[in-house]
């Protein structure tokens, strides 16, 4: 099925993500809530970002990108309809991709199509709990304390039988460590 709305994906108000430092993924989805139904948005990335992907769809966007030349992407979103659904998932979204393309576009891309055959996938390859101790590892080697927390919150929720990985106190202990730096970092 053609897309219709792409012969007016150049009309599109542009918002160019590139030089945003850290997670830019609530401004975009700041933007897109503005975006009225049979209306469009243009995202320029430096990598394609295809976790972005789910999160319109939530919104009620279909999506169209184009590699325009190494490093730069123009992702067109179309409104096809005004929807509000949670993004659920994004707990096991790495996030820290822009600090990624702040070192170098092609370890973003790399990592974004790593995401994708391994988190997107109804079968991945991978179990739950190894998902989540890479997106864990992920925050961590980014130095994004936030998503640390916000993953070590998430872990026991994700797994039901948290008793099914090994070194449980190891990690336990881990995370009061973090939480005593956390606070001290607050104080």
């Amino acid at each position: 099925m053609e897309k219709d709305w792409l012969q007016n994906k150049d009309s599109f108000p542009e918002f160019d993500v590139r030089p945003i430092k850290g997670n830019f993924l609530p401004a975009i989805i700041k933007k897109a809530k503005a975006v009225e139904k049979n209306g469009g948005i243009t995202i320029i990335q430096n990598f394609e970002p295809i976790p972005l992907y789910g999160s319109m769809k939530n919104l009620g966007f279909e999506y169209f990108t184009e590699k325009k030349e190494e490093g730069l992407y123009h992702s067109y979103f179309f409104r096809k309809e005004i929807l509000y659904k949670a993004d659920e998932e994004l707990p096991l979204k790495p996030i820290v991709m822009p600090r990624y393309a702040e070192i170098d576009p092609a370890l973003a891309g790399l990592t974004v199509n790593f995401w994708d055959n391994i988190w997107n996938k109804e079968n991945p390859a991978i179990e739950l709990k190894y998902k989540l101790l890479l997106s864990l590892t992920n925050a961590v080697g980014a130095g994004r304390i936030r998503q640390v927390t916000r993953e070590l919150v998430i872990f026991p929720r994700k797994l039901r039988n948290l008793h099914s990985l090994r070194h449980t106190d190891s990690l336990k202990k881990w995370k009061n460590r973090e939480k005593r730096i956390a606070r001290s970092w607050l104080l």
